[in-house]
């Protein structure tokens, strides 16, 4: 059995899965398509996808950590991104533009990867899945449709319309917070000044009401929880920005129930789920849920070995496969032997076709 695994060969994730897969007997191939086109070479042909010599139809199934994106080395992210004459413009603007222009066409190519194996193999998750992960009104919105129990939150440009929904909610409860629209940038409680000094006129504010209490990460793989644990932090309400450890717990039953319902109203195979336990109540809410989470870190903290998870998943699911594949062609061998061996079954088959060509 082979099983492919999509990320950057140094990600501790990516390797974890493999070295899990290895100690099941596995062979486990890593692609990282940030290699393309320059250290990796991709071909369609003929209805067959190669990737660096290596036919993607053997591989059982696959993982997909990441789908490989890259960034211009000669930028210093730590200045501001601006030109301030037609020199530094054309320097360094036209440069990324060539940058951006030819990413875009390489995504294309790596996309197209994925979603051709996702239609032949079981891909955990698959591109279209790994797009929320950018999209998080979209994502919030698919919950709240979901009835899932989502805290109120307003998302867009109409600034006087945001304030007044932050003000209704300060009204209503513990806060506000504002909240990434895409990526894994950090989540702050809002104030005046925050929504004052928002750059409106070049991108969207995401406010969400804010609910204190514990802040819950879990994950969820094949419609079960896997693990659970209270996340121990300091004042911040982003607890990443200030933790120094987790408590494993065991989920109460409805916020377990909560917490697979968020992943299969996503369609998520795997994921990383936030919630917040609601101080005195025993409400569960989910504030975020990530389709690639990292997970090597919580496992090292809690003992629970989510990599092996994932292994023993992707290792059942190909034996699956290649149960069905070899059953296939052993049906298809049985059905030639007995075409060949049996005389009236030819005349069945082929006698009058053949009669009206000869």
């Amino acid at each position: 059995m082979k099983i492919a695994v999509f990320g950057p060969h140094a990600d501790k994730e990516t390797l974890a899965i493999k070295e899990r897969l290895f100690n099941r007997g596995v062979e486990a191939h890593i692609f990282d398509l940030a290699r393309f086109p320059s250290r990796m070479s991709i071909t369609f042909d003929k209805g067959e996808l190669v990737v660096d010599s290596r036919l993607l139809s053997e591989f059982s199934s696959a993982f997909l950590r990441g789908r490989g994106l890259n960034r211009p080395s000669y930028l210093n992210y730590e200045k501001p991104f601006r030109a301030d004459n037609d020199r530094q413009w054309t320097e360094l603007h036209d440069a990324y533009n060539r940058f951006v222009h030819q990413e875009t066409i390489n995504l294309c190519i790596r996309q197209s990867v994925l979603a051709a194996l996702s239609k032949i193999r079981v891909v955990v998750n698959t591109v279209r899945q790994n797009d929320y992960h950018r999209m998080k009104t979209y994502l919030l919105h698919r919950l709240t449709r979901a009835a899932a129990s989502v805290p109120p939150f307003a998302a867009g440009t109409d600034k006087e319309s945001l304030r007044a929904h932050a003000r209704r909610a300060l009204n209503e409860a513990e806060g506000v917070v504002q909240k990434p629209l895409a990526g894994i940038y950090k989540t702050h409680l809002w104030d005046e000044k925050m929504w004052r000094n928002h750059p409106w006129n070049e991108r969207g504010a995401l406010y969400q009401q804010y609910i204190q209490g514990d802040t819950i990460r879990c994950y969820v793989l094949d419609g079960e929880v896997v693990a659970a644990a209270k996340i121990v932090h300091g004042g911040t309400v982003d607890s990443s920005m200030s933790q120094t450890g987790i408590d494993v717990i065991e989920l109460p039953e409805h916020a377990r129930e909560q917490a697979i319902n968020t992943a299969a109203s996503l369609d998520l195979t795997f994921c990383g789920i936030d919630l917040m336990n609601r101080s005195g109540t025993g409400e569960y809410f989910v504030v975020d849920c990530n389709m690639s989470p990292m997970f090597v870190n919580f496992s090292r903290l809690s003992g629970i070995d989510i990599a092996a998870h994932i292994a023993e998943y992707l290792a059942r699911r190909g034996d699956n496969e290649s149960r069905k594949a070899n059953k296939a062609v052993s049906l298809l061998a049985r059905t030639k032997e007995l075409i060949a061996s049996d005389g009236d079954i030819r005349e069945k088959m082929f006698g009058n076709h053949r009669g009206k060509r000869g």
